[in-house]
């Protein structure tokens, strides 16, 4: 074994190694979890998402990133994968699809409401 906490020159860990404290326990992790859905409720959640659709679509390159990291995945590992079998990557290409499909319709309800707030507005005027 090397000197460097257990692991070859490479990086890879060199036999013997202990490895580390690995992944956080679950429980821990629903506890986390809880916290985080007491302090956003699903009705603010779905606001903060409405806003940044809003927002995606008036351009806000920030709000379009955000949401795309949850709509279209930088690499999808299961279409480089071989041992995948070819009906499973056809299912997850249609239910991304799906999701794309449902963003753009959230999207558009979103700008009309926003279309229509600025027209009441202006008829206020």
């Amino acid at each position: 074994m090397s000197g460097n906490n257990g692991r070859h020159g490479d990086g890879t860990f060199a036999k013997g190694n202990p490895g580390g404290p690995g992944r956080p326990r679950r429980e821990r992790e629903r506890e986390y979890l809880a916290v985080l859905s007491e302090a956003v409720p699903l009705d603010k959640w779905r606001a903060i998402v409405e806003r940044a659709v809003v927002d995606a679509t008036a351009g806000d390159a920030r709000s379009r990133d955000w949401i795309s990291k949850y709509l279209v995945p930088e690499v999808v590992p299961e279409f480089e994968q071989e041992e995948v079998p070819r009906e499973q990557k056809i299912e997850n290409i249609l239910t991304r699809v799906a999701r794309l499909r449902e963003f753009q319709e959230v999207s558009e309800r979103l700008q009309r409401q926003q279309e229509k707030q600025e027209q009441q507005n202006d008829e206020n005027e």
